[in-house]
This record gives C-alpha cells, sequence and structure tokens, in this order.
C-alpha cells in the first residue's frame, strides 16, 4: 500500500479527531489541517525533549509536595484532569474527543501559557535548582502524558518522540540502539489523586485572567512606542481601588518570589496600597474584572503599568537596578546562577 504524501499517521490523526457520527468530508485542506496539528505537537514534543536534556528523572524529580512555585502544583492538576478525560474518551471510543482534549491542552495550557511562563527559569535560574528542576519535572510529565496519550492513534509519532527521550537518558546514544517500544511500557499517562487541588485551579483562572488583561495594557505601550519587549514593564496591581481578594491572591506569589513575574513576562510585579506609591510619571491604567469560577463574584482590578525602572541584564533580559548603565554587569539573580558578575567575566571564561 502506497504511503500518502501527509504520512499515515496524519491520516491517522485526521480520523481520531473527525466526528464519525456526523457527516464526514476529506479532502486536501481537510487533511492539511490535520498536518499542521499534528506539527504543532510535534514542535511541541521538540520543546520539551530539549529542555530535559539533562534531566534524569531518577535523580531530578520534584515531588508535588516539594514544589515551591504553585504554577507548577497547578500544572500537575491540570495533568490529572486531562489524564482523566484522555481515559474516559478513550473507553468511551470516543477518539475524537481524547485527541480534541490532548490538542487543547497542548495548545492552551502547555503551549501558550505554561511554556511561555518558565522560559526564564528554564534559561535563566541555575542548572541544578530546585525552581528548574520543578519546571523540569512538569515538562517530564507533560512528555509522558503527550506519548501516551497520542500513541493508540499516531504510533510513528509517539515512538519517534519516546526514541530521542530515551536516547538522550541514556546519554545520546544512536536512536537504532535504543531498546523497546512504546507498546512495550508499562503504564499509563502520569496522574495522581494528590495533584487534585480545585481551589489552585480556581486561584489560576483568575491569574490567567490577569495575564491577559496585562498583555492587552502591554500592547497599549507597543502601541505608544513606549516599550519593544514585555520584560520593559513593571506591573502595580492598586489595592485600595481593587477588591480586597486580589491582594489575597496575588500578595503571597509576588513576596514569596519571581513566581508571577514570570507569569506576566514583566520585569516585576507590585501589590500598592494606593497609586501614590507609584513614582513613575509615566502610567498606563487599565480597570478589569477577573473570575475564579462560574458561581465566584467577579473581582475588581486596578491596573497600572510603567516601563521598568534600572536597566536591562545582559543575560536575562530583565530590567534591574543591580546593572549599571552600559548594561555589561549581571543582575544578582544570573551572578549567583554562573558566580560570574559581568559579560567581561562570561567572555573570559569562554576564551579560557
Amino acid at each position: 500500500m502506497k504511503v500518502p504524501a501527509y504520512g499515515a499517521d496524519v491520516l491517522r490523526f485526521w480520523v481520531a479527531t473527525t466526528d464519525y457520527t456526523g457527516d464526514v468530508s476529506i479532502g486536501p485542506g481537510v487533511v492539511g489541517k490535520a498536518s499542521d496539528a499534528l506539527r504543532k505537537v510535534r514542535n511541541t514534543a521538540r520543546f520539551l525533549l530539549g529542555n530535559l536534556q539533562d534531566f534524569d528523572p531518577a535523580q531530578d524529580a520534584v515531588p508535588h509536595d516539594k514544589m515551591h512555585f504553585s504554577l507548577d502544583r497547578y500544572m500537575l492538576h491540570e495533568l490529572n484532569s486531562l489524564a482523566q478525560s484522555v481515559t474516559a474518551a478513550y473507553d468511551a471510543f470516543a477518539f475524537n474527543r481524547a485527541q480534541h482534549a490532548l490538542s487543547h491542552f497542548i495548545s492552551t495550557d502547555l503551549s501558550a501559557f505554561y511554556m511561555e511562563a518558565t522560559k526564564d527559569r528554564l534559561y535563566c535560574d541555575a542548572a541544578d535548582s530546585q525552581t528548574r528542576r520543578s519546571a523540569q519535572t512538569v515538562l517530564w510529565l507533560s512528555l509522558q502524558s503527550l506519548t501516551r496519550a497520542l500513541a493508540p492513534v499516531v504510533p510513528h509519532t509517539a515512538e519517534d518522540i519516546r526514541l530521542h527521550w530515551v536516547a538522550q537518558l541514556q546519554g545520546d546514544i544512536p536512536l537504532e540502539d535504543v531498546p523497546g517500544s512504546v507498546f512495550l511500557e508499562q503504564g499509563w499517562m502520569p496522574s495522581a489523586e494528590e495533584w487534585k487541588d480545585d481551589d489552585l485551579a480556581r486561584d489560576w483562572t483568575a491569574i490567567r485572567q490577569l495575564r491577559f488583561e496585562v498583555n492587552r495594557v502591554v500592547e497599549q505601550m507597543r502601541q505608544a512606542g513606549r516599550v519593544g519587549s514585555q520584560l520593559e514593564c513593571n506591573v502595580y496591581v492598586v489595592a485600595s481601588e481593587s477588591d480586597p481578594r486580589v491582594a489575597e491572591l496575588l500578595s503571597p506569589l509576588v513576596n514569596s518570589s519571581s513566581e508571577l513575574e514570570d507569569v506576566l513576562l514583566c520585569s516585576s510585579v507590585n501589590v500598592v496600597a494606593s497609586e501614590t506609591e507609584i513614582e513613575s510619571a509615566e502610567q498606563f491604567k487599565a480597570n478589569c474584572q477577573l473570575a475564579m469560577g462560574p458561581n465566584d463574584a467577579p473581582m475588581d482590578v486596578k491596573l497600572v503599568l510603567t516601563p521598568a525602572k534600572g536597566h536591562k541584564c545582559p543575560r536575562c533580559w530583565k530590567y534591574s537596578p543591580e546593572v549599571d548603565a552600559a548594561e555589561t554587569h549581571l543582575c544578582l539573580r544570573c551572578a549567583q546562577a554562573t558566580d560570574l558578575r559581568s559579560v567581561t567575566d562570561l567572555a573570559k571564561t569562554l576564551i579560557e
């Protein structure tokens, strides 16, 4: 049998995403969309594999109760929900429901949200830091979920992902030397009852809405010619003009770590009592509402965004008062992660 130009996996993926209870259409455009969707899956897997190059689950995985960032625990909640949805769909032979749930998770929760929010940790935190290993743990579990959920429908893609994962885990051995198969491994999609946290999910539903509102104001700043990158912004939440629940939601994230900065993709986030505490004369403001759940009253939020203070760190690109005007010194976090103080020190280590 001649394999079509798109390959067997694309045709299988098209069949699996089709609602066979109604009329089924096929043509170059329909199959092309299936190919694009599967390419998105492969690109996501490529990102996961690339960021797991130095990760060994047996030594580096962070247990759920040791994850300091609530974002990581929230993603495990979402992975647990995904496993339940996909398993129920497969049990009911509803292949299209299984693939739509997986595609939605990849595009909405993983690629557009979590991967963006953790790039700073993955690229700039110390290689063996708990924060970076925690993010890698979530990526590893996501890769396992992705591979096993795809295997019944697109076996060649699933096998390809597993081959590269096992090869790099065993020291970049040749792919032809990788033993076993995704279909011979025990276990199914990773999940655990302790990962389920509905209250945390409600909190992050609101935070993700806040992220959308911040992005909207940043776009206004771009159009006004005040910023280019989102990291050129500082974000302020004015507590006196916001629902009290907003400060309760955000203050722990602001005070304990850079978690909210990473999620909002900005250089700093602050919860202030009033606008008088904001020193910058140039301000972009917005009033918005956040909803934590369908049964919760929306929360009013007053946002103020300003151009970031300080100078750009040449390593992480965040703006910080610790960086000199020539932007040759590293910020404190990057200096601690690399044991270097400036780009000059970095150049010397490369020459040596």
